[in-house]
């Protein structure tokens, strides 16, 4: 009798499972798989059930405090079994400058709802514009008993997003700069120090707003009154500094510029 009952309360749990099947992006048909077939004989009562995705996330954009794009990926799903692979492909133009795929896989012994996370990659960038970036995911959830698997279900995402486009003071944020050098530095784009009058119009900007013309204090953001090399197209940026030690990279300060 208790074994009947727990049967029955699988088989309520599971009906309850099939009954949802959102899902995110454009999946077509294979969220609602049918079973390739039976299960293994001596299969616990559990594994009857069909495996289903039920929603899917895939993230892609670019982080401009050391210029970089990344990818990653989660979905909720019902299986034993659960993958979730993202691709993130990097273009400048029609080129493609570097490809990586990362993974992240789950299994239980038995079939249970749950949420798979693929916290991605990441890839550095020479400069905060005239990139494309391209997330391809693919997620799958199947059954799997005594190394026999069926169900498998797969859902495919793509998403993209792309750079601003690069202007004559759009080059590179990453910069090797030699103290000991002779002679200037290229790519300077003026030479406004951004230190401002101190009278400036105090407002608060935040990195993506368009100041005017007007520079920004360093440390707050708020304008100080200054002249921007980049007059009218001015938009405000938060960077960071970082110096090479025989440890590696380490960071000396981040704050507020205006770019173009």
């Amino acid at each position: 009798m208790r074994n009947l009952l727990r049967r029955l309360t699988i088989l309520v749990v599971a009906i309850s499972s099939v009954g949802c099947t959102d899902t995110v992006g454009s999946p077509g048909p294979s969220v609602r798989p049918t079973l390739s077939s039976s299960p293994p004989e001596g299969a616990p009562p559990e594994f009857s059930t069909i495996p289903i995705i039920f929603d899917t996330w895939l993230d892609v954009g670019f982080l401009t405090s050391n210029p970089r794009a990344y990818a990653g990926g989660s979905m909720n799903f019902w299986g034993s079994h659960g993958k979730v692979d993202v691709t993130l492909t990097v273009r400048e133009g029609s080129s493609v400058v570097e490809t990586r795929t990362t993974n992240a896989e789950d299994f239980r012994y038995y079939p249970w709802r749950r949420t798979l996370f693929n916290h991605g990659n990441t890839l550095s960038l020479g400069a905060t514009c005239g990139h494309t970036a391209s997330g391809y995911a693919s997620f799958s959830a199947w059954h799997e008993y005594l190394g026999d698997t069926w169900g498998r279900t797969t859902v495919p995402v793509t998403k993209s997003k792309r750079q601003g486009e690069c202007t004559s003071c759009t080059g590179s944020l990453v910069v090797e700069y030699d103290p000991y050098a002779e002679g200037p530095e290229e790519g300077d784009c003026g030479g406004d120090d951004g230190s401002g009058s101190g009278e400036g119009s105090g407002t608060q900007f935040s990195p993506g707003d368009s100041t005017g013309g007007e520079t920004v204090d360093w440390s707050t953001g708020k304008g100080n009154g200054g002249s921007s090399q980049c007059g009218q197209d001015a938009v405000v940026e938060y960077v960071c500094i970082d110096f090479m030690t025989e440890e590696g990279w380490k960071e000396w300060s981040c704050g507020y510029v205006t770019t173009c």
